[in-house]
């Protein structure tokens, strides 16, 4: 039995597949799912708020390696203590990208019609452009009961050497 850290099965597991380059979204209760076979989705919602985005947050950065992390810049008005939060929380030398959150929902639901438009970019365009590179990758959701608009990551995942 496991008896410290993550304890979630499911979370786990999903963190356990995660390859470099993979994505994984950490979601608010209101974020939309996608409905594939491809992409695990993790409902973690009980109630209003909870579990809140900051305990999972937390949860699940301290367990994984991570490359870049994509905010979307609305988050920036609605709740910029969650950005800064999670910057305490990863490593100093991970990267960071504000986005648009029709952006940020296109790409992660619509991932075909997304990537036609980013096609020619590079990795360091994209980043530097606010867009994200190829999102056929996205491994899993996680949401949250967080109520609080706008408070979702997008974790592109590193390597642990």
């Amino acid at each position: 039995m496991k008896k410290n850290g993550l304890l979630h099965k499911d979370i786990l597991a999903l963190l356990c597949t995660a390859g470099h380059g993979d994505y994984i979204m950490i979601t608010d209760r209101g974020f939309p799912l996608p409905d594939t076979k491809y992409t695990k989705v993790i409902d973690l919602g009980l109630v209003a708020g909870y579990p809140d985005f900051s305990t999972v947050a937390e949860a699940v950065l301290s367990a994984l390696a991570i490359d870049w992390l994509y905010f979307t810049k609305e988050t920036l008005d609605s709740n910029p203590a969650m950005i800064d939060l999670v910057k305490r929380l990863i490593p100093s030398q991970t990267g960071t990208t504000l986005m648009n959150h029709t952006d940020m929902k296109e790409a992660v639901l619509s991932p075909d019609i997304y990537h036609q438009r980013t096609r020619n970019f590079s990795k360091e365009m994209s980043r530097s452009q606010k867009q994200l590179l190829d999102q056929s990758r996205i491994i899993g959701f996680i949401r949250t009961g967080e109520f609080t608009k706008y408070t979702n990551i997008l974790i592109e995942c590193g390597v642990a050497f």
